[in-house]
């Protein structure tokens, strides 16, 4: 069986605080044993005051780094 999450993000409801995005071990763990395969995040900059190019080049930059 392949699970894909497709929902465009990845979430610890168990991480309070606002802000980048964050992947922890039990992130991790629990989504290996739920079976999940694959993880689909929408990423780029959408609207609003940054500069577009840039704004999506460090979203990426932030989840290569994850």
């Amino acid at each position: 069986m392949v699970v894909v999450n497709a929902l465009g993000d990845i979430e610890d409801l168990n991480y309070p605080e606002p802000g980048a995005s964050v992947i922890s071990k039990r992130m991790l763990d629990d989504a290996h044993a739920s079976g999940m395969a694959a993880i689909n995040v929408t990423m780029g900059y959408v609207s609003g005051p940054d500069e577009p190019y840039a704004a999506t080049l460090a979203d990426i930059a932030h989840w290569d780094q994850l």
